[in-house]
């Protein structure tokens, strides 16, 4: 992913840290950021040797004087007294720098820090060199087993105490500035290969495939001048998570079969963002900006500006592994890591994994960036704009009392004269319900006559929010949860469709739903459509055959993921929220949802796919809209199957329709 575009709320890792001050020693300095990936707030440390990326900061100390392995810094962060996280930054022989943080609320009952037995207590059995520690039997497997078995009797005796997820965050001090002129993108082509298989774990699906087994997740983003990895995994697989981490800085394959894959998968990011109007304006900037200025370049690369300079002679190959020898090294990195285990125990893990990353020196310019150009007292003859078009509906909690709650609702009913909208003139949210066994179809041209690109989305339509809303709502996040990766596995690595292979549940208006949506350049909506039926069909095979195991690594990673702390006040804000525009109220929503998934078997999971999703069954609706681009045609339609209901008129179509009543 190009970082300019990047959702920060990807980020949690990044958002679960301290918006923290610097001790004023002579230590730090403060000022501005001279990456353009994203806007920063003023308050932005700047880096001046080293990078340590924490928060959505990047911190910048002058160089440690270090002898040992490992030197330590426990007074770096200023934090809240009220914060109970413990924070250590060390330095390896290699030049690379890590901040460690131990946050106490991840294991909430101390089992980490007392000492038991977690993930990270055993030894690598799979090294190279097969050695077999005490107390194991030197098997992968079996190590994961009893993790997985300790995991399930933790979450049962906590009941309904939140976790948290452990994760870590690498920056790179290089970007797209470093392109050759020769291959621009090639940054960026960089961080999509690092994802596809190392020496120790040479399948291109390890990495993903083992956070998503486990409860986690991953990303990457390419900016100008650094380049950032992250991951979160549930809190007992971190050790195994970092290692197979650790493997993009030591050892990537970067295989050339690798590459001819991946490359497609660069060309669709790069077609799909083009079709923004955020990603087309930094482009333009980039474009019209003084010609040999470093941000005169194409920093997202797509096949033309990759492929074609394979074309042109250039061995790409040999172009990315000369920008991975030159700049992944220790001195241009910088990682964190965030687990509930002791500083010591993250601090040798650290040590241990990242120890064989490349030396190399630490020494990067110093870049400063302007402020904006308007303040905020410019907007002051827009208020009373604002003013007359208002209404208020308000959620108060964290430290309040409810007398001072009221005082301040009490604020906002007192200086704005707004009165309640009468019952009868607020709008109802009515969504249409679709007839039983419906295979509706809707077809449409993109309106940009040059946009290549052409979707599918698949919607199957579940049921409206009833007594048994919160058991469904499990039903659906735990399927996403197990065919989510299988589904990115098999239409976008495998068949290479398109970069947008995505699917999951979709709320509307209260109303449940499931989707699959799949966006190409290549292939038509027609050929589209029938690998995701095609994929669909497989899902009952793909559930049989699943292992109780891996079932139950599905089922408690999900019960682990909705038991999580929020991470902050805005993300717990925004759950609360979401039950009153809905007109839900139930704020214990997601615990709830976790006590129904303890309760949900496999048999539960295939029986209600075969419910919902088997076209032979009469409560399977779906609705295909497929969105045909500009060198597609559409007359490939008549030749398709007459089972499909034709939707050529939408708004005649919704006339003559059932709705369901209005929920919210």
């Amino acid at each position: 992913m190009l970082g300019f575009f990047r959702d920060i709320r990807t980020l949690s890792l990044v958002d679960s840290l301290p918006r923290f001050g610097l001790y004023s020693k002579g230590q730090l300095e403060e000022g501005n950021s001279g990456g353009i990936g994203f806007k920063r707030p003023k308050k932005e440390i700047l880096l001046q040797h080293n990078y340590f990326f924490t928060s959505r900061y990047l911190l910048r100390a002058r160089t440690m004087s270090v002898t040992k392995a490992v030197s330590s810094l426990d007074d770096v962060v200023v934090k809240s007294p009220n914060d109970r996280r413990l924070y250590r930054v060390i330095e390896l022989e290699n030049g690379l720098s890590a901040l460690l943080i131990h946050d106490p609320d991840i294991y909430l009952d101390g089992s980490a820090a007392d000492g038991e037995k977690t993930d990270g207590d055993q030894m690598d059995e799979d090294d190279e060199d097969g050695e077999e520690e005490e107390d194991s039997d030197g098997s992968y497997e079996d190590d994961d087993d009893e993790e997985m078995e300790g995991d399930e009797d933790e979450v049962k005796e906590k009941g309904d105490h939140q976790t948290k997820k452990a994760a870590a965050a690498m920056c790179v001090a290089m970007g797209s500035f470093l392109d050759p002129p020769e291959a621009q993108g090639l940054a960026h082509f960089l961080e999509h290969m690092l994802f596809m298989g190392s020496t120790d774990f040479p399948d291109e699906n390890e990495y993903d495939s083992y956070l998503s087994k486990h409860g986690g997740s991953s990303n990457a983003y390419t900016e100008m001048e650094h380049t950032c990895y992250h991951f979160e995994v549930k809190r007992e697989f971190l050790r195994d998570a970092l290692k197979r981490f650790s493997q993009f800085f030591v050892a990537p394959l970067m295989k050339t079969e690798a590459m001819e894959r991946e490359l497609l998968a660069v060309d669709s990011e790069f077609n799909q963002a083009i079709q923004n109007d955020a990603c087309r304006l930094q482009q333009l900037q980039c474009h019209t900006s003084t010609k040999g200025h470093p941000l005169n370049r194409f920093a997202w690369g797509n096949k033309k500006s990759l492929s074609g300079a394979m074309e042109n002679g250039v061995d790409l190959r040999e172009c990315i592994v000369k920008l991975y020898k030159e700049y992944y090294h220790g001195g241009l990195m910088k990682l964190v890591v965030i687990g509930g285990e002791p500083l010591d125990l993250l601090e040798s893990w650290v040590v241990e994994l990242f120890g064989d990353v490349k030396n190399g020196s630490k020494i990067r310019p110093t870049l400063e960036a302007k402020g904006p150009i308007w303040e905020g007292a410019d907007l002051n003859s827009f208020i009373s704009v604002v003013r007359s078009q208002i209404y208020i509906e308000a959620l108060c909690h964290g430290n309040l009392s409810e007398d001072e709650t009221i005082n301040i609702s009490n604020i906002f009913k007192n200086s704005l004269t707004v009165e309640p909208l009468p019952v009868k003139c607020r709008h109802g949210e009515q969504i249409m319900c679709f007839p039983l066994n419906a295979k509706l179809v809707r077809d449409v041209t993109v309106k940009n006559r040059s946009e290549t690109n052409s979707v599918v989305e698949l919607y199957y339509q579940i049921e409206p929010e009833e007594a048994q809303s919160t058991r469904m709502k499990a039903m659906l996040d735990l399927f996403h949860e197990i065919i989510g990766e299988p589904l990115f596995n098999q239409l976008r690595t495998k068949e290479q469709l398109g970069y947008v292979v995505e699917c999951g549940p979709r709320l509307t208006y209260r109303v449940q739903g499931f989707c699959f949506c799949v966006q190409s350049s290549k292939y038509g909506p027609i050929h589209l459509l029938e690998r995701v039926d095609n994929f669909i069909k497989d899902i009952e095979t793909l559930l049989e055959q699943l292992d109780e195991e891996s079932f139950e690594d599905y089922r408690s990673g999900m019960i682990a993921r909705l038991l999580e702390k929020d991470p902050s006040l805005l993300s717990e804000t925004n759950d609360l929220w979401s039950q009153i525009v809905d007109k839900r109220y139930m704020f214990d929503f997601s615990h709830k949802e976790a006590e129904e998934l303890r309760s949900i078997e496999k048999k539960d999971v295939i029986e209600w796919y075969k419910t919902y999703f088997r076209e032979s069954s009469p409560k399977c609706r779906r609705l295909a809209v497929r969105v045909w681009g500009c060198n597609t045609d559409m007359k490939e339609t008549q030749t398709e199957p007459k089972s499909m209901q034709v939707i050529a008129d939408a708004v005649a179509f919704k006339s003559t329709s059932k709705f369901y009543p209005s929920l919210c």
